[in-house]
């Protein structure tokens, strides 16, 4: 599924850069969704992978702070979900319509 996901966003992408002549939204459209991606998402999904196989494997309780702290990192990916939509929004806006912003 991974390498299904990576090819069609390359693909994405690269057809992208092809029919658009502005270099800048390309970049400035991966810095908002890939920067988010890179710093709310990808930590969060890293960690509630490692504690779920820990706490599969018997080498981590689960506990009430634990709970928390997996609640919290569900969410910091639903915020960086949000920021990057926010982002591209205010790419596209930027890059199409710069009156509205």
């Amino acid at each position: 599924m991974n390498t299904k996901a990576t090819r069609a966003f390359l693909t994405f992408l690269t057809g992208m850069a092809l029919i658009l002549e502005d270099a800048g939204f390309m970049v400035g459209m991966m810095g908002a969704v890939m920067g988010s991606a890179i710093i709310y998402i990808f930590p969060s999904i890293i960690f509630l992978k490692l504690t779920s196989r820990l706490i599969k494997e018997g080498k981590m309780k689960k506990s009430r702070g634990l709970s928390s702290e997996r609640s919290a990192n569900k969410l910091m990916i639903g915020m960086g979900a949000l920021l990057g939509i926010l982002g591209g929004t205010a790419t596209v806006l930027n890059t199409f319509a710069p009156g509205m912003l």
